[in-house]
């Protein structure tokens, strides 16, 4: 078959010990989004929301009324005293925006606050590329890896577990769909506009549930900041899966990390057959190593897996 990229596959490039822990269970470890490589990517995409809603904050503001103003200053002393108070009906939108934006400048105190377990977003990473040099030596192996490719449309199945606190027992939720990382500053732009008009929109409807509503909002900028990235990641062009519920217990395992020494991840199940080809990367030995995953997919019980040698011209 023709090595290229598909509209209808995502590859995630993987080391040997990768592709025997994804193939043989089933699983991606997703990583809490904080401890990434390059942590800035997500400190980018947080940047932008915060200075917006910063923004956002001080029109809301400017916009109120005099008895408003005073209605949120009674809202937001009864919320820090403790109170059962009904924010009046013009209070919502200031109250929520401002609220998110404090957190989110404040997500380091709700980690103390919540634990530090509940925090984190975790994400797999794939690309629409099926062979590319960049992507061999940055995530596989230096070319000695493999690129596994994926069925998109079966990527919507993926799952990871949680605690049910009404059934006392792990259950299976569905991560994010598979969803494109947008670049640069107009796409940061476009995403923090979405993101406010989202909270704002949905502002009403928690007026009595402030702290749920907080805790969903913030949920949801979190998301929006693990999707944006700085333009000079562009050609990675990536695609994310993502377990961003705050607040919620999940099944959170660990691995050695060189630089973090403990490295948090979650694991994300997928059906099998998502998988469809896996590039064998432009190593040494291609011949054998391609002979040995065609072996190793027979084993586990994969009949309809093209197995496919890198065409890019590069050794390691």
């Amino acid at each position: 078959m023709p090595l290229s990229d598909s509209p209808s596959l995502l590859f995630h490039y993987t080391d040997a010990g990768g592709l025997k822990g994804i193939v043989e269970d089933t699983v991606f470890w997703g990583t809490d989004i904080r401890y990434l490589n390059d942590s800035r990517e997500f400190k980018y995409g947080m940047k932008g929301l915060v200075n917006a809603l910063e923004v956002a904050d001080q029109q809301s503001s400017s916009a109120l009324s005099s008895d408003a103003r005073v209605a949120c200053a009674d809202y937001f002393e009864a919320l820090r005293t403790g109170q059962d108070i009904r924010p009046d009906a013009t209070v919502p939108k200031y109250v929520m925006v401002n609220s998110v934006k404090t957190a989110l400048k404040t997500l380091d105190g709700l980690g103390l606050q919540f634990g530090e377990h509940l925090m984190g977003s975790y994400v797999v990473s794939l690309t629409r590329h099926a062979d590319s040099l960049s992507q061999w030596q940055g995530y596989g192996n230096n070319g000695n890896g493999f690129a596994i490719g994926f069925d998109q449309d079966m990527l919507h199945k993926v799952t990871y577990r949680k605690w049910d606190h009404h059934r006392n027992e792990w259950t299976d939720s569905p991560t994010s769909q598979p969803i494109k990382v947008e670049y640069g500053r107009k796409a940061r732009a476009k995403l923090v506009d979405d993101v406010i008009e989202a909270l704002v929109d949905g502002s009403g409807e928690y007026v009595e549930q402030f702290a749920l509503y907080t805790v969903r909002a913030v949920g949801l900028a979190l998301r929006a900041a693990a999707l944006v990235k700085h333009p000079g990641f562009k050609n990675e062009a990536e695609w994310r899966l993502i377990a961003s519920d705050l607040l919620q217990e999940r099944d959170i395992k660990f691995q050695p990390s060189g630089t973090f020494s403990l490295l948090p991840y979650v694991e994300m199940s997928f059906p099998k057959d998502a998988i469809r080809t896996i590039v064998v990367g432009p190593g040494r030995h291609t011949k054998l190593r391609i002979s040995a995953v065609n072996q190793f997919l027979a084993v586990n019980g994969y009949s309809d897996v093209d197995v496919v040698p890198s065409s890019v011209p590069f050794r390691g």
